[in-house]
């Protein structure tokens, strides 16, 4: 019986070095796996924070344009309304308790061409002496509370000009039409008259109209 081949034999050294390198590779392979990190996501990070910034900024600037409108309506006042008119006075009382009261009729003076034909359409000369006319259109009457500490104003005729002087409510009204002795260069004369809200007077000054006290007479306009 003839003995069959037998194959060569595999030396242990050269399995000890596959076994070493097998498991070197499994090692790196599993640190690889372990430490890798994922790439971070830049539009998703960015287009939420925009969102959101911009949200609050709009919001910051609503609430602040309407807190600022009710503030200032909240704190608006009311201004006063003054009037000046001319009129001539038809009386001036002195009450025994409580304020001076006039009462006035209120009229228009107009100069140079417009008081020439104002003068026509009345059927008075025209041009009007001394170059004005007063327009007397309504004959409704109005009357006003004067503070007893108001000072009037008065013009005083030198032949050449007007000077002015003030005087007390007192006085005036002793003057006026209606006192029992009035002076008519004052009592015919006509004056600015300043109204507050429609009922305190604050303000009365005579009117300097050329030619004097003559001068307010000729026109034939009152």
């Amino acid at each position: 019986m003839s003995d069959a081949p037998q194959g060569r034999r595999v030396p242990a050294w050269a399995f000890a070095a596959t076994f070493v390198g097998v498991a070197v590779l499994a090692g790196a392979v599993g640190w690889l796996v372990g430490n890798a990190r994922p790439a971070p996501v830049v539009v998703a990070a960015t287009t939420p924070t925009s969102t959101v910034d911009a949200s609050t900024t709009a919001t910051t600037v609503t609430s602040t344009t309407v807190l600022t409108t009710v503030t200032v309506e909240a704190t608006k006042t009311p201004t006063a309304t003054t009037v000046t008119n001319a009129c001539r006075f038809t009386e001036v009382t002195w009450p025994a308790s409580g304020p001076f009261r006039i009462t006035v009729d209120y009229v228009q003076v107009v100069y140079g061409k417009a008081a020439a034909k104002a003068a026509t359409a009345a059927g008075k000369p025209s041009p009007p002496p001394y170059g004005y006319f007063i327009m007397d259109s309504s004959p409704k009457l109005r009357t006003f509370s004067v503070p007893k500490t108001l000072k009037v104003t008065l013009l005083e005729w030198s032949g050449t000009g007007y000077s002015k002087t003030k005087v007390s409510m007192e006085y005036f009204s002793a003057i006026m039409p209606g006192a029992a002795k009035p002076q008519d260069d004052y009592a015919e004369a006509y004056y600015w008259v300043t109204v507050q809200n429609g009922k305190t007077v604050t303000k009365i000054e005579q009117i300097p109209l050329p030619g004097g006290p003559d001068g307010w007479r000729v026109d034939g306009s009152w």
